[in-house]
């Protein structure tokens, strides 16, 4: 009989052995993933993420919505409704002072997607900019910004510039003859280079920011809360893997992608996803990186405006950098 215990008792003991060691080979801290992502630029890069997650491919589960406004993905964040968001990059420091520090910063997905387009190449460099009217949207937010910052640094005074109410009256107002030179994002800039109205891409924001700037003009962010971070880094870090090789999968097969942006209605259709994606700087920028290049385009934003950033630069605990 006593044997037969042992027996037992060593059968009992190989069985727990061995889910114990299979348990250690599978993939821990599994999470349910709410994420609310924008229409436009700041959505596009999770084109190759939804094939993934349509295929069951993921470790995680993954529940990704898209918003057409920053304000509808804000209130969500503030209400805890999310885990992961993609916003404006100011917004993302906004949000980080608006909730007590409750988020963080994980990425920047979108850089620059803003271009000055000229009626008949009238502009083809920033000094050209002089004397002349730029026509566009984003008054007091990152667009101004950028382009007042720009022009300063380029020691330009007298281009004036006249603000609209949004980005498609900008395009309008082009279309009808009465604005010849235009700031504007994508996929806007597609919208009006498909009117075949003359216009031409003249200066890439980017670039000229860069020319001025060691900061990188972010336009996108995803943002984390600090709950899940905590509660699931490993997650945290899958997921950011997979959205790297989303990003990564949507600047190397643009046509693939424009059909899967389309069909979420990221942009309207195919055919403007196409033209838009190689002018969107789709990027995913993380750790130490993402903080030395927003640390100071943020101090370029509030020395412009300090509610633009919240009203005060985030401090450290604002960046995740990881584990």
């Amino acid at each position: 009989m006593l044997n037969k215990i042992k027996k037992i008792t060593a059968a009992v003991m190989a069985v727990c052995l061995f889910v114990a060691l299979f348990a250690g080979c599978a993939p821990q801290n599994k999470a349910d993933v709410k994420i609310a992502a924008l229409n436009g630029p700041t959505g596009m890069g999770f084109a190759g993420l939804f094939g993934k997650i349509e295929d069951g491919k993921t470790v995680d589960s993954y529940k990704v919505d898209l918003y057409g406004a920053p304000t509808d993905v804000n209130a969500l964040v503030i209400g805890g409704k999310v885990d992961i968001a993609a916003v404006p990059a100011n917004v993302a420091a906004t949000l980080y002072k608006k909730t007590n520090g409750a988020i963080k910063i994980i990425a920047i997905n979108t850089l620059s997607v803003m271009y000055i387009l000229s009626k008949d190449g009238s502009v083809s460099s920033v000094e050209d900019l002089k004397g002349k009217t730029v026509y566009m949207a984003g008054q007091g937010a990152t667009p101004e910004y950028s382009m007042r910052y720009i022009l300063e640094r380029n020691n330009i005074t007298d281009c004036n510039i006249s603000f609209l109410s949004e980005h498609a009256e900008v395009v309008t107002q082009a279309v009808a003859g009465n604005a010849d030179v235009v700031l504007l994002p994508e996929p806007q800039v597609s919208v009006l280079l498909s009117k075949n109205k003359g216009f031409e891409i003249s200066l890439d924001i980017n670039e000229e920011w860069n020319k001025v700037s060691d900061a990188a003009l972010s336009m996108g962010a995803l943002i984390v809360s600090n709950d899940f971070a905590e509660k699931y880094p490993e997650a945290l870090g899958r997921f950011l893997k997979l959205y790297k090789e989303s990003v990564d999968y949507v600047n190397a097969n643009v046509d693939e992608a424009a059909a899967i942006i389309a069909q979420k209605g990221i942009v309207p259709n195919e055919a403007l996803a196409k033209s838009a994606i190689p002018n969107c700087n789709i990027v995913c920028i993380t750790g130490a990186d993402m903080k030395t290049k927003l640390s100071p385009f943020f101090e370029v934003l509030y020395n412009s405006n300090s509610a633009s950033v919240g009203g005060a630069l985030p401090d450290d605990a604002f960046y995740y950098t990881g584990n």
